[in-house]
């Protein structure tokens, strides 16, 4: 555990890596239970900055795209785009059609 510590802590708050340790942490806890409290300070630092940080989000509409054929005014499609850092980029594609 004390090895996996000092790893995250020469690790940069953006690295991926900071996700698979999260995972371990997950593991160990569950075995570990309430002795797992005198390494909870650090980890809990860990998240918090994890959890503060920016989000990079782009919104394209699809139809604007030149590869895009289909130019029916009424059929929409919106795309979300969300750089997680931690947790990578995420799409989510809105269909936005009206009956």
């Amino acid at each position: 555990m004390q090895s996996l510590l000092h790893l995250q802590s020469q690790l940069d708050s953006q690295d991926v890596l900071n996700r698979a340790i999260f995972t371990v942490y997950e593991n160990v806890v569950s075995v570990m239970k309430e002795r797992f409290s005198i390494y909870s300070d650090f980890i809990f630092q860990r998240a918090y900055e994890a959890a503060i940080r920016p989000i990079d989000m782009q919104v394209i509409d699809e139809l604007d795209k030149e590869k895009n054929t289909v130019k029916d005014p009424n059929h929409k499609f919106v795309k979300l785009k969300l750089d997680l850092k931690i947790d990578g980029v995420k799409n989510i594609v809105f269909n936005t059609d009206t009956f």
